[in-house]
């Protein structure tokens, strides 16, 4: 029964590493040369770690059943290197574990700072989406208060335009009343203040036509000052230009108001009527208006449809960022296959063209 469990468990691989002379059958004439061969170093498991250390030569042994001298290791360094194995196993598995734990932890820290990162860049983006709110309620606030005061000038320079046309009937009537003056003869060629009057209201209205000249050139300047192209660039000068500008607008239109009400006074003796130009300019007005409106209704209809478009486009590649994460995962899952799998298939290159399809077909879109 000993001799049956002794031959079952030789065939199991032994821990230490023989050298060929052990093996081998030598013949009396290697004997000599053999004795000088020992093994110096004995590796557990195959393996040759800095923390064996060297063994002794080991004994030579003679064989009396093959009649050959072998060399022999005793049973205690036998224990001895088994037990360094031992040792060594120990401690391999107890630096695997620290190296574990180390790896458990650095996972846990880099989860730790990705999410504090996330809700940090979050906070950041949240902080910057109010922020651009705040300013974009202001840019349309302001926007409001430009709009409204750009119609109030637009009328007020309709009413300088108006009121230039109402003063320039009596300035005719003038200038023609003088004309038939110089027609006198003899003794009625006579400076007398129906003149000396004739020639101050000449005077007068064309001051007052020089001043409404004046009062609508500053006006469609300013009209145009009102809002700059550049206010895209710099929100907050912007706002402030936008103020100072709609400040010189008003002290500019109160100006006008008071030159209206000085220039009326000063003429109002010589108006006479000026129907038929007023009726002309209204009507031109008033096409004017009516081709304005039509025009804004149609550019507001080709906004909508741009928004349209532009919400389709937004959807379209919000559609496709879904067929991409799909891809993208499929790629990056064939990436674990090993050995042989690992190949560069029919089914990797299609997945890689709908990859490179999907990504150019989102930047044509953006």
């Amino acid at each position: 029964m000993l001799r049956i469990m002794v031959s079952s468990s030789y065939f199991i691989p032994s821990p230490i590493v023989r050298s060929k002379s052990s093996m081998n059958i030598l013949t009396s004439s290697n004997k000599n040369n053999e004795k000088s061969r020992g093994l110096t170093q004995i590796w557990p498991c195959n393996v040759q770690l800095s923390r064996y250390q060297s063994l002794e030569h080991p004994s030579n042994y003679y064989n009396y059943a093959r009649k050959c001298i072998y060399p022999r290791h005793s049973e205690t360094m036998w224990n001895l290197v088994n037990k360094a194995a031992l040792q060594n196993a120990a401690h391999e598995r107890a630096e695997a574990e620290e190296l574990r734990l180390q790896s458990w932890q650095k996972i846990q820290q880099v989860n730790r700072q990705t999410k504090n990162r996330q809700a940090e860049a979050t906070n950041k983006l949240r902080e910057r989406v109010e922020e651009i709110s705040h300013w974009k309620n202001e840019l349309k606030t302001e926007i409001h208060l430009n709009e409204e005061e750009q119609e109030r000038l637009k009328t007020n320079i309709q009413l300088l335009n108006y009121n230039k046309d109402y003063i320039r009937k009596p300035l005719e009537i003038a200038e023609e009343c003088l004309a038939n003056r110089e027609q006198r003869h003899g003794i009625d060629e006579v400076k007398d203040i129906v003149e000396r009057a004739l020639s101050k209201e000449v005077q007068t209205v064309n001051k007052g036509i020089d001043f409404i000249t004046k009062l609508i050139d500053k006006a469609e300047i300013q009209l145009n000052r009102s809002i700059p192209t550049s206010w895209m660039r710099y929100t907050q000068e912007n706002l402030i230009r936008s103020q100072n500008q709609r400040s010189a607008s008003e002290n500019l239109r109160e100006k006008i108001d008071s030159a209206l009400r000085s220039i009326i006074g000063r003429v109002h003796g010589q108006f006479v009527t000026v129907n038929n130009a007023l009726q002309t300019r209204m009507n031109e007005v008033t096409n004017a208006r009516d081709n304005l409106r039509l025009s804004l209704r149609k550019v507001t209809q080709e906004l909508y449809e741009v928004e349209n478009l532009i919400g389709a486009l937004k959807k379209t590649t919000d559609d496709k960022i879904q067929p991409l994460k799909v891809a993208q995962t499929r790629l990056k899952e064939r990436t674990r296959r090993i050995n042989v799998e690992s190949c560069y298939d029919q089914p990797m290159k299609t997945l890689q063209t709908e990859v490179l399809e999907l990504r150019k077909t989102i930047e044509e879109l953006h």
